[in-house]
C-alpha cells in the first residue's frame, strides 16, 4: 500500500500533497494513521509522505505554505516535530526556484503563516536568532529575500513585520536594506 499512499502524478504530486494544497484534514489524518499501520516500515513510510517533492521540490509542506492552509501546515508541523524530523531545516527548506515558506507566507501576504512560521523558527533546534536570520537572509534563485518580495507585491505587512524581525534577531538594519537582489 505505500506504493499507492506514494504514488505521483505527471507534475508530481501525491495525494498527501494534494490534500495538504485543498487543506482536506480528514484525508491528510487518514492517510497519516495507513501509513502507521503499514508492516513494512511504517516509520519511513510516514517519513516519506512528509519529504517526498513534486517536480519543482515542493513537499507538502510547501504546497500548504503557498496555498495559505495554516491547519494543514500546523498537523505537517506537528507530524515533522513527531517523526523527529530536523524542523531547522524545514523552515529553510527550498523549492527548485529557491523559495522558502517564508517567501510563500510573504507572497500570498498571509499574516497567520507568517506569524506561526515566526513562531516556529523560535522552537527550533538551532540557536534561534542564527535560525531567524538564515531565514530573513534566505535568498531564492533570483537573490530575492522574502523582505525583497514584500516590497516588490506591496506587502507592507509583511514588510514592516519581517523588518521588526530582523530588529529582534540582531540582524544590523543597514544589511536589510543594503541586501539587495540582482534587480537591485
Amino acid at each position: 500500500m505505500d506504493e499507492l499512499l506514494l504514488a505521483q502524478n505527471d507534475r508530481g504530486f501525491t495525494a498527501f500533497h494534494i490534500a495538504a494544497g485543498a487543506n482536506h484534514i480528514q484525508i491528510l489524518q487518514e492517510m497519516w494513521v495507513w501509513a502507521e499501520e503499514e508492516k513494512v516500515n511504517p516509520n519511513q513510510l510516514r517519513k516519506n509522505l512528509l519529504l517526498i517533492k513534486d517536480k519543482y521540490g515542493n513537499t507538502a509542506w510547501h504546497i500548504a505554505a503557498i496555498n495559505g492552509n495554516l491547519e494543514a501546515l500546523e498537523i505537517l508541523w506537528v507530524w515533522s516535530k513527531e517523526m523527529e524530523l530536523n524542523t531547522d531545516e524545514q523552515l529553510l527548506d527550498q523549492i527548485l526556484e529557491g523559495f522558502t515558506a517564508l517567501h510563500m507566507a510573504t507572497l500570498e501576504i498571509n499574516e497567520k503563516i507568517l506569524q506561526k512560521l515566526w513562531v516556529w523558527a523560535e522552537e527550533c533546534q538551532l540557536n534561534s536568532k542564527e535560525l531567524k536570520k538564515k531565514l530573513l537572509l534566505a535568498k531564492n534563485k533570483q537573490g530575492i529575500t522574502a523582505w525583497h518580495l514584500a516590497a516588490q507585491i506591496g506587502n507592507l505587512m509583511a514588510f514592516e513585520a519581517l523588518w521588526l524581525w530582523a530588529k529582534g534577531t540582531e540582524i544590523n538594519p543597514e544589511d536589510m536594506l543594503l541586501n539587495q537582489d540582482e534587480n537591485g
